[in-house]
């Protein structure tokens, strides 16, 4: 998290506050979205994705690169 972020403070992280942001993921529809995407169904929460990719893309090169 960036510091500052509301996260940042935290010890731990859960799915609860994990579910209040959109995030950049693979898509559902994929084996890598799906392993994503289980820990929110399991706690009954939909993911909100702004943006998704397949593995392999470019654009999930580019944000996997750090």
């Amino acid at each position: 998290m960036p510091e500052g972020h509301e996260l940042a403070e935290k010890l731990a992280v859960s799915i609860h506050d994990l579910v209040r942001y959109p995030f950049i993921g693979v898509d559902p529809s994929d084996h890598y979205g799906q392993t994503l995407a289980r820990p929110f169904d399991d706690a009954g929460h939909e993911i909100r994705a702004w943006l998704c990719t397949m593995p392999g893309s470019r654009f999930s090169f580019m944000t996997n690169s750090r």
